[in-house]
């Protein structure tokens, strides 16, 4: 469709490849308390990141750890929205500057009660307002990130992945975000698998797109075929349809 690819991969604590640097775990950065050495080290990760090819980043995680027992707070800057937003800018604007798009995840509260992972979560918007949502807000407005990803949780009842309050009202009109939603891998399948708002993939794919997921990240193979032309679609529709995706 003349789209072209953004070569991503993780980097929370140094670039997944090969030869590339591993530094100290991300909560680790963060006991520093220092930004500016978080800098540094984002620094370097986004220069051995671009110099292979690297677009985008599916980093930093600036969830707060409520609960240690989350098997997952190792990859957090803490429970502290101050701490998490400063260590956040710091690590995303490297990137930010050397032209990769960093993408803070996990679009929101990926922490449940008892450090339950992608639990539903019924937290008052109030609680976000002052909690969760302020490392995120600061990634965009201070940082620039250009992107970010939606957790596996339901937020009040919706999967984050399908929650036009969290995406659309939020994130896009009130924030005016203008850069791009991705999943988490799989998570828009997660919609009838895992919390039962969706009939099947067709259902699931719907909800998110509507509710302002721009890129769905993988939730099977076949998964693409729901948004290519329909078999029965005329070959002057098919042209037409092409031609919009071109111009797009």
């Amino acid at each position: 469709m003349g789209i072209p690819i953004i070569p991503f991969d993780e980097a929370l604590h140094g670039l997944v490849r090969e030869g590339a640097t591993a530094f100290p775990q991300a909560i680790g950065l963060a006991a520093t308390f220092n930004p500016e050495l978080m800098a540094q080290v984002s620094t370097s990760i986004a220069a051995e990141s671009k110099w292979r090819g690297i677009r985008q980043i599916l980093t930093p995680v600036v969830n707060l750890a409520n609960d240690v027992r989350w098997g997952r707070t190792e990859e957090t800057y803490g429970e502290d929205p101050f701490l998490t937003s400063v260590m956040g800018v710091s690590f995303v604007t490297s990137f930010e500057n050397m032209g990769i798009i960093t993408t803070p995840k996990h679009f929101l509260a990926n922490v449940g009660e008892g450090g339950i992972d992608s639990y539903p979560i019924h937290w008052s918007k109030r609680y976000l307002e002052e909690t969760h949502l302020i490392p995120f807000h600061h990634a965009f407005t201070k940082g620039k990130s250009r992107s970010v990803m939606t957790s596996y949780n339901l937020l009040d009842g919706r999967p984050s992945t399908a929650n036009h309050w969290l995406l659309t009202d939020k994130l896009k009109k009130e924030w005016d975000f203008k850069g791009f939603v991705i999943s988490d891998a799989s998570a828009v399948g997660g919609a009838n698998v895992l919390h039962f708002t969706a009939k099947d993939y067709d259902d699931a794919s719907a909800q998110a797109i509507n509710a302002g997921l721009d890129v769905i990240f993988q939730t099977e193979y076949k998964h693409y075929e729901l948004f290519m032309p329909p078999f029965w679609m005329a070959e002057s529709q098919k042209k037409e349809l092409m031609m919009l995706f071109q111009e797009y």
